[in-house]
């Protein structure tokens, strides 16, 4: 702050002040939402669904010279270790070559 001609103070903002609060007014929320987030995957620990194949069998088998044909019926068991957290399918598709 400096005086001018008249004696008075001149009030011009401190820079330094200004910047510091702006990273200030980014920052806080920033790491708000992180901490957050490290707390609430803390307290649930996700882990990943178990899938097991539980039963398979091939009921239709057919051989025409070169090209073979099945139908497979397989039952295939997810399981979500995750009690505070939900999985859902809408549907599941496989391809064999």
């Amino acid at each position: 702050m400096g005086a001018s001609a008249d004696g008075t103070i001149s009030r011009q903002p401190n820079a330094c002040l200004i910047t510091c609060l702006m990273v200030g007014f980014v920052t806080i929320p920033v790491v708000s939402v992180l901490i957050v987030g490290v707390i609430k995957d803390a307290k649930i620990n996700p882990q990943g669904p178990q899938f097991r194949l539980e039963s398979a069998t091939v009921p239709q088998l057919n051989i025409n010279g070169s090209e073979l044909t099945a139908t497979w019926d397989m039952t295939i068991v997810a399981v979500n270790p995750n009690h505070k957290l939900s999985m859902s399918f809408d549907s599941l598709q496989a391809t064999v070559f």
